[in-house]
């Protein structure tokens, strides 16, 4: 079970960026723009952290 816990733990960069990449957009007001972006790299950090 703790194998499974600490695989659930992980995954937290892509919520996160999701969340300042809409912050972002809000700011500039351009919303589609800074969620793009916040999805995209929150995406490829949760993919290089999983093959670490």
């Amino acid at each position: 079970m703790s194998k499974n816990n600490a695989k659930k733990n992980n995954n937290y960069y892509f919520p996160l960026f999701m969340g300042m990449g809409l912050v972002f957009g809000v700011i500039l007001d351009q919303i589609a723009i800074g969620l793009c972006l916040g999805v995209a790299i929150g995406l490829a950090l949760d993919n290089n952290k999983k093959k670490k």
